[in-house]
């Protein structure tokens, strides 16, 4: 599957110490500190497999929310404007509309339109086929019907 994913490089300012936990998990709590000269393309990424409270729902529109965005602003020395938590690299397009396709655990019915605004978990919002944690809300009929 395709996937827009954003990656920036992992460049601590001098006056910010980076936790252990963020230094092992390359998670940000302040990522306008840590993150610098932001970078995006199209790439291939592995098709995930549901777990017990996912669904595969494939795609017919995704969008960009603000601070997808935000991601991409940078200060003068090249360092993300975002101050949040962050880890790269992140698929973006959280925000989606599809059909679903596959659930395990879930009482959702397969061909139901779907939107949503969650992240991605592990599949490209690009692809044909996106992983969304949890839950899925209903958006009209099933298609065809």
């Amino acid at each position: 599957m395709k996937a827009f994913v954003i990656d920036a490089t992992w460049d601590p300012r001098p006056e910010y110490r980076p936790s252990p936990v963020e230094i092992e998990t390359r998670k940000a709590l302040i990522g306008s500190s840590v993150w610098r000269h932001p970078h995006a393309s199209f790439q291939k990424v592995d098709t995930p497999e549901p777990g017990p409270d996912d669904v595969i729902i494939k795609l017919h529109r995704v969008g960009f929310c603000g601070s997808d965005l935000h991601f991409f602003e940078t200060d003068a020395d090249g360092y993300i404007k975002y101050p949040g938590l962050t880890r790269f690299p992140t698929i973006l397009g959280h925000e989606l509309a599809g059909d679903l396709v596959g659930a395990n655990s879930l009482t959702a019915n397969p061909g139901r339109r779907r939107s949503s605004g969650l992240r991605p978990r592990a599949s490209p919002p690009f692809g044909s086929r996106w992983t969304a944690a949890r839950t899925a809300v209903a958006a009209g009929p099933p298609r065809g019907r």
